[in-house]
């Protein structure tokens, strides 16, 4: 081998050598080298802070070739409205707004929404239900609502749609 052909061969030895150590996350630099401290002296910011710890010198790369799947899955429950033609079923959460229903989308990793207030008085959300009488088959959830507006939210939701057996 000529000394150019040497030259290309360790080059390329190398850059496959460093390659694959990000590839690994290998960033052991000290790794040979008994003379060397494992850590820089520490240097800290004017709010007391270490700036050059290990987190922040070495943050965490996947590798290339990994690719985080999320598993997603669909349920339904049945929910017998033909036995309970008293019962308003409805087909929405009602929830807390703000960060805990973002925390419960992070934790569930389902899109969950809410119904603002005041969505309760306008018929809008049963006549769109009413449309689609076959999503009260399979309704997740069953909400009751407190006790002073039990009266008002069963009339208005009986009075926008119709189960068939109340006759």
């Amino acid at each position: 081998m000529t000394s150019e052909q040497l030259d290309a061969y360790i080059m390329g030895f190398r850059t496959a050598e460093i390659t694959d150590q990000l590839r690994t996350n290998d960033l052991n630099h000290t790794s040979g080298t008994s003379t060397r401290c494992l850590s820089p002296t520490p240097e800290y910011d004017n709010t007391g802070r270490r700036t050059n710890s290990r987190k922040q010198r070495y943050p965490y790369r996947p590798p290339y070739d990994y690719h985080w799947k999320r598993e997603t899955f669909t349920d339904k429950i049945y929910l017998p409205v033909a036995d309970f033609p008293y019962m308003p079923f409805i087909g929405q959460i009602l929830w807390p707004r703000g960060s805990s229903l973002k925390a419960i989308n992070d934790q569930s990793g389902a899109n969950v929404v809410t119904r603002g207030k005041g969505n309760r008085d306008s018929p809008s959300h049963c006549q769109r239900l009413q449309r689609t009488p076959s999503l009260f088959d399979h309704c997740g959830l069953t909400i009751q609502s407190r006790p002073s507006q039990k009266g008002h939210s069963r009339r208005d939701c009986n009075s926008h749609y119709d189960t068939g057996s109340r006759q």
